[in-house]
């Protein structure tokens, strides 16, 4: 008894010289106590030689009850997560009450309370047409969402506008049906979901269809019925129908290709997801064939390049329909490529050399390929194009931006070049009297708002140019800095629980512009700035 007396001092003493941190968990909906579940305490202040950060771990008791003593001071975020509940997407903000934001100070106690939201089902049975099970095809819960670079951490800049502005269909769950064609698709945050449906056996699907929808063709499937989880819900016998899809053929030619090899690319259009198929012809061939492509839509590519002069090439491409038969006599239209000289410099010093950097443009038509060109040390550069439109994405230098983009004479400040239209070298000027913008944001309590997104979008004069936007996350003090900043008007967002691909759409900015911060950069200016978190209850 004198021991456990001793033991029980010692843990108090232990306690009295750090931090404490208790809490409970419960059910969103219920508000039970949930038990067995864990909690994560993540440092965000950084301590110790070296400096780094102090993270804990503890689980529930029967009422839902956890408690972290003798933990080192400073600010930690505190989560909870157990099987049957939400867990924080990819991409998305934390469901409202399940992560905290605590500061314990030396000899100090914190309470937090935090709420899971539970989590729905989708079940039911694959089945042919004549209703008979389908074991082995993999079934996908989908939702509409934007791409986002879920891994940025504070204080990493990223630049120009990524494809995170767009939204498109993201797996959230799947399962594969048994033997009697069932599955079952747990663990769904509550929301509206689209099934689809695949047979398991490698890249390419041999049939595929939307839930609760008549069979239909490929085409069909862009059509997706909307099915609705509620939290702890089941949605119960939803069946989905598949027809078969049979192999079939595409048998083509591409005109007098005067090339001693080349290969021809067969990829499913508009889905990069997986290596394309491909096959490789001699001199004198001038027809290709390919077996087993499945239903779908396709589009068929090569690159020619001209024996004797490697810089001059051809390209050829053509579309194809796989419905239900072989597709004979497709031929590749063949398009000269244009050869563009063009050349990068700077109004100042650069950290490095010219002959460190890539041009590249990404095409408008997203069946025409990305162009990269290396730069040479005098920062002159050569680059085969098609006659159509590009954007200019690259060079990124970490601390320059672009100041000055011409395609002969004409000035290009949205970075986009039309080469069927436009003529002449295509000059890049890096400009390095960057500009800095600094400051903290803030929640509706005048609290610092951690792990906050800060967009910097460009205004006034410079509006379209996105090769000047840039976003950032707050630190554990709510603070931020973007320091590669061309002068020119801006204005300034912070956002709190948006979809963290949605700022980057100007389309989803357009409801909360006013409540955006307008700022002016000087050359070599340094601003800082108080910023109010948007909410916007998505």
């Amino acid at each position: 008894m004198k021991r456990m007396l001793l033991v029980l001092v010692a843990a108090l003493r232990l306690a009295a010289q750090g931090a404490v941190v208790e809490g409970r968990v419960a059910d969103a909906v219920t508000g039970r106590p949930i038990r067995n579940a864990e909690v994560i305490l993540r440092g965000l202040t950084r301590s110790g030689d070296p400096p780094d950060t102090d993270n804990y771990v503890a689980e529930t008791d029967a009422n839902g009850h956890f408690l972290v003593p003798a933990m080192v001071p400073g600010k930690y975020e505190v989560m909870a997560s157990r099987n049957g509940y939400v867990r924080r997407i990819p991409g998305r903000p934390w469901e409202p009450g399940a992560m905290a934001q605590v500061t314990a100070g030396e000899g100090g106690h914190a309470v937090v309370a935090l709420k899971l939201v539970p989590t729905g089902v989708i079940s039911g049975r694959i089945v042919n047409l004549n209703g008979e099970p389908v074991a082995g095809a993999t079934v996908e819960a989908m939702q509409e969402a934007y791409e986002s670079n879920d891994s940025l951490a504070a204080g990493a800049v990223w630049w120009g506008l990524p494809a995170a502005a767009r939204r498109q269909l993201q797996a959230r769950g799947g399962a594969t049906s048994d033997d009697r064609g069932e599955y079952r698709i747990f663990g769904l945050a509550p929301g509206r979901y689209s099934l689809r449906v695949a047979e398991s056996r490698g890249i390419q699907s041999n049939f595929q269809a939307w839930a609760n929808m008549p069979v239909p063709t490929f085409r069909e499937m862009l059509y997706p019925a909307p099915l609705e989880v509620t939290p702890s819900g089941e949605l119960r016998n939803v069946e989905i129908r598949v027809r078969p899809d049979l192999p079939h053929a595409i048998r083509g030619s591409v005109p007098s290709p005067h090339a001693p090899d080349f290969s021809i690319a067969l990829e499913r259009r508009g889905d990069s997801s997986g290596p394309p198929a491909f096959a490789s012809y001699g001199t004198t061939e001038e027809n290709f064939f390919f077996e087993g492509v499945l239903p779908g839509s396709y589009i068929l590519s090569t690159t020619i390049h001209d024996p004797a002069d490697r810089a001059r090439a051809l390209f050829a491409r053509a579309a194809v329909e796989m419905v239900d038969r072989d597709v004979e006599g497709v031929t590749l239209q063949v398009v000269p490529m244009k050869t563009v000289t063009g050349s990068v410099s700077a109004d100042g010093p650069l950290a490095f050399k010219f002959s460190n950097m890539n041009v590249e443009l990404d095409p408008d038509n997203p069946d025409s390929p990305t162009l990269t060109a290396r730069v040479a040390a005098d920062g002159t550069f050569t680059l085969p194009v098609l006659p159509e439109s590009y954007l200019l994405t690259r060079p990124r230098i970490a601390a320059a931006y672009f100041k000055s983009v011409k395609m002969g004479d004409r000035e290009l400040p949205d970075l986009r070049v039309d080469f069927a239209h436009m003529n002449g070298p295509l000059r890049i000027l890096l400009g390095t009297d960057v500009a800095k913008v600094e400051g903290v944001v803030k929640d509706a309590g005048g609290n610092p708002a951690v792990a906050a997104r800060v967009t910097l979008i460009p205004a006034g004069a410079q509006k379209g140019w996105n090769g000047r936007l840039r976003f950032t996350n707050t630190d554990e003090d709510g603070k931020f800095a973007l320091p590669v900043v061309a002068p020119g008007e801006y204005k300034l967002f912070a956002w709190l629980d948006a979809e963290l691909g949605a700022p980057l759409d100007p389309e989803f900015r357009k409801k909360y512009d006013e409540q955006g911060l307008a700022v002016q950069m000087e050359a070599k200016g340094v601003k800082a700035v108080e910023l109010h978190g948007i909410v916007t209850g998505k």
